[in-house]
């Protein structure tokens, strides 16, 4: 998916944690130019990060501070679609894996018994 996407610089806007009943989040705001268009996004990741404590969330923004240029990876057919880390950890494979293998056993075992 995001291998085949294009990279282009921008620059963070806003950098900073939020809180709510589940913990703490990083929030990020960010600004990029494609084809001499502006677009502005607050992605940091293909996937959500879960409420944790005020520490590991400032972990996610260390490399992201405010004025900084960084490297944004975009959706070269949509490029308002954009990220500023497209790595996904190791174990979110390991647990879609896991949840797919189980619907496949769960359904065999419907059709077969």
């Amino acid at each position: 998916m995001s291998k085949h996407w294009y990279t282009t610089t921008g620059e963070i806007l806003e950098s900073n944690i939020e809180e709510d009943s589940d913990g703490w989040y990083p929030h990020v705001r960010y600004e990029y130019t494609v084809q001499r268009k502006r677009y502005a996004s607050e992605r940091l990741y293909f996937y959500a990060v879960n409420g944790s404590t005020k520490r590991d969330a400032m972990k996610h923004l260390s490399p992201y501070a405010v004025g900084k240029t960084v490297t944004i990876y975009y959706d070269p057919v949509k490029p308002e679609e954009a990220v500023l880390n497209r790595h996904v950890p190791l174990w979110r494979h390991f647990f879609l894996l896991f949840c797919a293998s189980f619907l496949l056993i769960g359904g065999a075992t419907m059709l077969l018994g």
